[in-house]
C-alpha cells in the first residue's frame, strides 16, 4: 500500500468529517461558548475578592458576582456535556460512513487479493484500525480547536489582568512545545509498532482457529502454541513501550506546570500585588497549562488514529477490484464453453494451465478428472472470472469472457464448490 504523509490523512479525515457540517457548525459554537465562559470565571473571581470581600462596598453586589459565578460554573459543566456528545456523536457517524466504504470496497476486490492476504489483517483494519480513527474526532478536531481558543482567551485575559505577569508567563509555551515535539515523534513509531503487531496476532489466531483439525490431526499443538507466545510477547514489549512513553509524558508536563505555579507565587511576593489577581493568575495558569496538556494528550491519542487510518485509508485507496470493462449482456446463454491456449499462474512461480485447449458444447456434460492440484477447480474458477487468465482465450457462446458484463456473466453460472462454507443465519 502507498505510504501516506500525517497532514495529507487528517485532511482527508478532516474532509470525511464534513460531511457531517451541521454538527460541525454546532460543537464549534459550543466549544467557542465554552471558551468563553471558563476563561471569564477567574476574572470575576478576582473582582469578588479584590472589590467585594476586601473592600466590601457593596453587599449587593457582591452576592449577584457570586450568583453569577455559580452561574458560569453551571453553564461550564452544561457546556462540556453537549461539547463531550456532539464530538463523539460525529465520530461514530464517521466511522458509520468509513465502515460502509471499505466493506463496499472489499467485497469487490478480487479473488487473488483474500489469497495473499491474510483474512486476521483485514479483520484489524475493518474493526480495530477503524475504531481508532474515532480519536481523531472525539480527541482531535474539535477538541484540539477548543483548546487553542481557551490558550487564546485565557492570554487576553491574563495580560488584562497584569501584564508583567503575563510576560513571564509565556515562557512556558515554548518548552512545553518542545516537549510535545519530543514525545509525539517517539509515540507515533509505538502507535506503528502496536497496530502492526495486533493485526499479526488476529491474522495468526484466525488462520490457527480456521485449521485447528490440522493442527491436531499432526500433533501441532506445541509448536503452535510456541509461535503464539513469541508473538505475545513482542505485542506486550509494543505495548509497554507505548505505556512507558504515556507515563513518562504526563509526570514531566505535571512537574513543569507545579514548578511553573511555584515562580508565580513567589514572584508575586517579591511585587505589589492584590490577592484577587495571584488567586486569578493561578487559575489562569492551570487553565493554560491544561489545554496544553490537554493538546498534548490529545495529540497522543491522534497519533494513534491517524496510524490507524493510515492502514485504513490505504487499503480503501488500493485498486483490486476485477475489471469489469465488458458490456455484453445475456438473458439466456447457450451454453457453449471453448478454452484457447489457456496459460494461468496464481503467482509468478509456477504456472497451473499450462496451454489448455478444449470445447465443450452447448447441452453437453462434460466431467474433469485429475489428480488433487492439477486445475480442476482452477478452470471452474476461470469461468466465473474469479481469477484473470495469463494468456489465451476463454469464449462462451463465441464470445470472450472479458467482453461480457462480469456479474450478469456470474448470474447465469451456478457452481457447487468442493469447500463448504456456512454462513451465520437462516434460508
Amino acid at each position: 500500500m502507498k505510504k501516506q504523509d500525517t497532514w495529507g490523512i487528517i485532511k482527508r479525515l478532516f474532509f470525511i468529517g464534513m460531511k457531517f457540517r451541521s454538527w460541525f457548525i454546532i460543537t464549534l459554537i459550543i466549544s467557542i461558548l465554552l471558551a468563553m465562559v471558563s476563561t471569564y470565571r477567574p476574572y470575576l473571581t478576582m473582582e469578588v475578592v479584590d472589590n467585594d470581600i476586601t473592600k466590601l462596598k457593596d453587599k449587593a453586589l457582591m452576592m449577584q458576582h457570586i450568583y453569577l459565578l455559580v452561574g458560569l460554573v453551571f453553564a461550564e459543566t452544561i457546556l462540556n456535556f453537549f461539547l463531550v456528545y456532539f464530538s463523539n456523536y460525529i465520530s461514530q457517524n464517521v466511522i458509520r460512513y468509513i465502515r460502509e466504504r471499505l466493506y463496499g470496497k472489499l467485497i469487490y476486490f478480487k479473488t487473488s487479493f483474500f489469497d495473499k492476504t491474510p483474512i486476521g489483517q483485514l479483520v484489524t483494519r475493518a474493526v480495530g484500525d477503524v475504531e481508532t480513527i474515532a480519536t481523531v474526532y472525539t480527541d482531535g478536531f474539535l477538541m484540539v480547536f477548543g483548546d487553542v481558543l481557551r490558550i487564546i482567551f485565557v492570554l487576553v485575559m491574563m495580560f488584562s489582568t497584569n501584564v508583567h505577569l503575563s510576560y513571564i508567563t509565556l515562557a512556558i509555551l515554548p518548552l512545553m512545545v518542545i516537549i510535545t515535539r519530543f514525545f509525539q515523534k517517539r509515540l507515533k513509531k509505538a502507535f506503528g509498532d502496536e497496530r502492526n503487531w495486533t493485526a499479526n496476532q488476529n491474522s495468526f489466531v484466525q488462520e490457527r482457529l480456521a485449521g485447528m483439525s490440522i493442527i491436531q490431526v499432526f500433533n501441532r499443538q506445541e509448536s503452535e502454541f510456541k509461535k503464539f507466545d513469541d508473538i505475545n510477547i513482542t505485542l506486550k514489549g509494543a505495548l509497554l513501550r507505548t505505556v512507558f512513553i504515556f507515563s513518562l509524558f504526563f509526570p514531566v508536563v505535571e512537574l513543569i506546570s507545579s514548578l511553573f505555579i511555584g515562580f508565580i507565587l513567589f514572584y508575586g511576593g517579591y511585587i505589589t500585588i492584590s490577592a484577587g489577581v495571584v488567586i486569578a493568575f493561578i487559575q489562569y495558569i492551570s487553565m493554560l497549562i491544561r489545554p496544553l496538556r490537554q493538546i498534548a494528550d490529545r495529540f497522543n491519542n491522534i497519533q494513534r488514529g491517524i496510524v490507524g487510518a493510515e492502514r485504513v485509508l490505504g487499503l480503501m485507496d488500493e485498486d483490486y477490484a476485477m475489471p469489469n470493462t465488458g458490456t455484453v449482456k445475456k438473458d439466456h446463454f447457450d451454453g457453449k464453453i471453448e478454452f484457447q491456449n489457456v496459460r494461468f499462474a496464481y503467482d509468478d512461480k509456477q504456472e497451473v494451465l499450462k496451454g489448455i485447449d478444449f470445447k465443450v458444447n452447448s447441452g453437453e456434460t462434460v466431467a474433469i478428472v485429475g489428480a488433487t492440484g492439477a486445475g480442476k477447480s482452477t478452470i471452474i474458477s476461470l469461468i466465473t472470472r474469479l481469477y484473470d487468465i495469463n494468456s489465451g482465450n476463454i469464449l462462451i457462446d463465441d464470445v470472450n469472457l472479458k467482453d461480457y458484463e462480469l456479474y450478469n456473466l456470474r448470474s447465469h453460472i451456478g457452481v457447487v464448490l468442493q469447500d463448504v462454507f456456512l454462513f451465520h443465519g437462516s434460508i
